[in-house]
């Protein structure tokens, strides 16, 4: 898994998707690609997109008893 932390604040839409095109040409898979818009809600923002991202691995949050 590769997580790649941006907070985009100078890039556009299409500069985004160019970035994206580049890392797929890598071989990457890119599950989860978002803009962090709200640089106060970073945070939780990062939260959810990691969780998600997460979920579309595949991989389930199991806890042990």
């Amino acid at each position: 898994m590769v997580i790649v932390f941006s907070d985009g604040a100078s890039s556009n839409e299409s500069e985004f998707a160019e970035r994206k095109s580049e890392l797929e040409a890598m071989g990457v898979k890119v599950v989860n690609y978002r803009r962090i818009t709200d640089g106060a809600n970073f945070t939780s923002q990062m939260a959810g997109i990691l969780g998600e991202a997460i979920n579309d691995l595949g991989y389930n949050n199991i806890k042990e008893t």
